[in-house]
């Protein structure tokens, strides 16, 4: 259809908001935010406005993958070293979107 652009992503997203916590490659802690979407390849996350200025390209991140049915073989903690891809402003001034690519593919095991 006229319009529709073809998903290029080899990894579907899925809304999750979850808590994140992003470090320095030497274990600074740079920013706490939530992530917005999540895929076995990357994450969207919103992190406040005045950390951008000191974010790396290269990033340690944990975050947690909220399940409605937990399982002790299920682990909902992750933690992965990301690339950042893209930053972005968000409706919220004091708040910034961050496309983030991970360096390996995770399996999240995301609900549809």
């Amino acid at each position: 259809m006229p319009g529709l652009e073809e998903e290029r992503r080899r990894h579907p997203r899925k809304p999750v908001e979850s808590a994140l916590r992003v470090f320095s490659y030497g274990g600074e802690h740079l920013a706490a935010g939530r992530t917005l979407n999540l895929s076995d390849g990357g994450a969207f996350v919103r992190i406040p406005v005045d950390a951008l200025s000191g974010l790396p390209s290269r990033v340690n991140i944990t975050f947690s993958v909220p399940r409605e049915d937990p399982t002790p073989e299920t682990p909902e903690e992750y933690a992965a070293e990301a690339r950042v891809i893209r930053q972005q402003p968000m409706r919220d001034a004091k708040a910034a979107g961050v496309a983030l690519e991970f360096r390996a593919p995770l399996e999240l095991s995301l609900e549809a």
